[in-house]
């Protein structure tokens, strides 16, 4: 569309009426395109096709999830099995390269020097690629959430789901994918993809939270990702030097912070996760004489949960939990469609 229509050697440039950057549909939306699912494959399913409509309409719903990814994903001359590579190719010439960068992102080399590691490409041309996907928005950059935008040691990740899940598991290990069947790929990936669907739980937590779709009683501007180096004077209560929690939320104007941990686990033990994480926001330095704080643990399920430790205030939310947010949001959109449509007809 932009090179056709809104480039400036265009016949039509300069005569559009408007223009609207189409986004990919949001998780909340899944369960209109497989109303049949259960909420954890709502979500495997977005973890791999994302929120491409063209994707989702692929998906067969009479079949499991390792199914249709084996079908769709990993079975040669199917839509998917190269789409990956197709997209690339349509939006560059050096394409090698790109690929290259979304592979070593992929498999979890998210900060520039590790990209130049794994690609082997000098450091100035990995930044130049990096500016170009990231005004494509086909990557994004991620900082500290307390941290200045000047901060240097930024993480990068892939935008889109697919895109990610294809070069993390199709664009590498030829010999391997070309002799093996598409159930042989399944089960030899099965347990990475297991961990990979933990990354993308923590990503879309995130997401739900900074929507509101996932609705806090306190409410935080600014919700993010935070790690760091452990200051020395909590070094020997830690395990490591260094520390990393999945989701911070602040709030400047009341001094409320969030600190919450994320788990594609069954049966966690709520206190245990609680107490490292406790352990671990020490290390957050933002208003530490007078800030407010509340701790949240998603998983798919509890062994055991808790509503507070070390009088702290404590969420735990599951999968249960989640559905029953999401099916009170199912029942007033689709009231409201039922209402708007009942007044189209009615006029």
């Amino acid at each position: 569309m932009e090179k056709k229509i809104l480039n400036i050697k265009s016949p039509l440039y300069g005569r559009r009426t408007g223009q609207w950057d189409l986004k990919p549909i949001s998780f909340k939306h899944l369960n209109l395109f497989l109303p049949k699912s259960n909420l954890e494959d709502l979500f495997k399913y977005y973890f791999v096709f994302g929120g491409i409509p063209a994707y989702l309409n692929k998906i067969n719903p009479s079949s499991s999830f390792k199914e249709n990814i084996t079908d769709l994903i990993f079975t040669k001359g199917n839509y998917l099995n190269q789409e990956g590579n197709l997209l690339i190719s349509y939006e560059f010439t050096e394409t090698i390269n790109y690929k290259l960068i979304l592979t070593a992102i992929s498999k979890g080399y998210l900060k520039q020097k590790e990209i130049v590691d794994f690609t082997n490409l000098d450091y100035s041309l990995v930044s130049k690629y990096l500016f170009v996907l990231k005004s494509l928005s086909l990557i994004k950059e991620e900082i500290p959430i307390t941290e200045k935008r000047s901060f240097k040691k930024r993480l990068y990740k892939i935008n889109d789901n697919y895109l990610e899940f294809f070069y993390r598991y199709l664009n590498s290990d030829f010999t391997v994918i070309e002799s093996s069947s598409p159930e042989e790929l399944y089960l030899r990936y099965k347990e990475n993809i297991n961990l990979y669907f933990g990354y993308k739980f923590e990503d879309l937590i995130k997401e739900l939270l900074l929507n509101k779709d996932i609705f806090l009683e306190n409410n935080y501007s600014l919700i993010g990702k935070m790690w760091g180096k452990v200051p020395f004077k909590f070094l020997k209560q830690s395990l490591s030097s260094v520390y990393e929690i999945d989701v911070v939320g602040i709030d400047n104007a009341s001094k409320k912070i969030l600190f919450a941990e994320v788990k594609w686990k069954k049966s966690i033990d709520a206190k245990n996760i609680c107490k490292d994480l406790i352990l671990k926001s020490k290390s957050v330095s933002w208003n530490n004489k007078d800030r407010k704080e509340e701790y949240l643990i998603v998983a798919k399920s509890f062994s055991k949960k808790i509503t507070s430790f070390e009088s702290k205030k404590v969420i735990c939310l599951d999968l249960n939990g989640i559905s029953k947010i999401f099916k009170n949001w199912f029942y007033k959109f689709n009231l409201y469609l039922i209402l708007k449509f009942s007044f189209y007809n009615l006029e």
